[in-house]
């Protein structure tokens, strides 16, 4: 059975569409750049319009943090359930690259603008990021609850995993491979599945 996702109103759709040329004009220009009427063309609205939706250009970063780290914690939660054993990480992995990689211009706003906008930034931010590493977590501990996993200290590897998921988007995005597409991506997805999920070691050293 398909199911079928709510039709977004006309209102839903200028909203949508204000927040994607947001997201790619902040990201590939910067905020203090880019003016409201850019933002109004590049959504293809009047600026009276987009001022109906927002009330300054700072309501619209806002909305663009907020909003899309939502996106990316609801996606992170629908594909965790899913996780059962190693196939299911590697698969996990690559999926987790691809939405990075398409969530690319979202990671750089927020990465790029926190220093300049902490009062605004910050508070959105560490609430998404807590609740992404709250969902790590109890993946984490369930698995070791169920002993598919060692017992490690849960939030400890939940912080961890979070750290190789923001760092796959921001260091090989748009420093080491600014260039590479998702696909090409595939084979570090693959060894940082391998690595999280058997260790680098061939041996692992007893521990006194």
């Amino acid at each position: 059975m398909l199911l079928h996702r709510p039709t977004q109103t006309s209102d839903q759709k200028i909203h949508s569409r204000i927040l994607e040329s947001a997201e790619h004009l902040f990201a590939t220009q910067g905020y203090e750049r880019t003016t409201t009427k850019q933002l109004a063309e590049a959504s293809h609205v009047a600026e009276g319009t987009l001022f109906r939706h927002f009330e300054n250009k700072k309501s619209i970063l806002a909305a663009v943090i907020s909003e899309g780290w939502n996106t990316l914690l609801n996606d992170l939660l629908a594909t965790l359930c899913e996780v059962s054993d190693y196939q299911d990480m590697v698969a996990l992995m690559r999926h987790r690259i691809k939405d990075f990689h398409h969530h690319a211009d979202l990671v750089k706003v927020c990465l790029t603008q926190s220093p300049f906008h902490p009062e605004l930034c910050e508070p959105l931010q560490k609430e998404r990021l807590r609740q992404m590493q709250e969902v790590l977590e109890a993946f984490v501990q369930t698995g070791i609850d169920r002993g598919f996993y060692r017992p490690l200290d849960a939030a400890n590897v939940a912080q961890v995993m979070l750290i190789l998921f923001l760092g796959i988007s921001w260091i090989d995005n748009h420093w080491l491979n600014p260039s590479s597409s998702a696909p090409s991506q595939v084979p570090l997805a693959d060894t940082l599945a391998d690595i999280l999920m058997n260790g680098l070691l061939v041996h692992q050293p007893a521990t006194s």
